[in-house]
């Protein structure tokens, strides 16, 4: 069984620095209608100490090298002490 390749990139809206955020995801959950509706991706962050972004953004999900998710970082929230639960649309 071969396994998807998953990647997920976040540009901060600040310091205009992109991080490849695919080593420390997990949880990740991609929502989707056929309605005109923005589609939704939560995830998990572990191991904040080099990545810092904010709230606005830009957040890409691409699976296989396909890109399937391309939106904004609209909250985050600190679980543990190097943990942050976050929603893109």
């Amino acid at each position: 069984m071969i396994l998807p390749s998953v990647e997920l990139y976040i540009a901060d809206s600040e310091s205009n620095t992109q991080y490849k955020m695919s080593d420390v995801i997990t949880n990740a959950e991609y929502y989707t209608t056929l309605l005109p509706q923005p589609g939704k991706l939560t995830f998990t962050v572990i191991d904040l100490t080099e990545k810092q972004f904010c709230e606005g953004s830009n957040v890409v999900l691409a699976v296989d090298g396909k890109k399937i998710f391309d939106g904004y970082l609209f909250t985050r929230t600190r679980t543990e002490k190097d943990t942050m639960q976050c929603v893109a649309y």
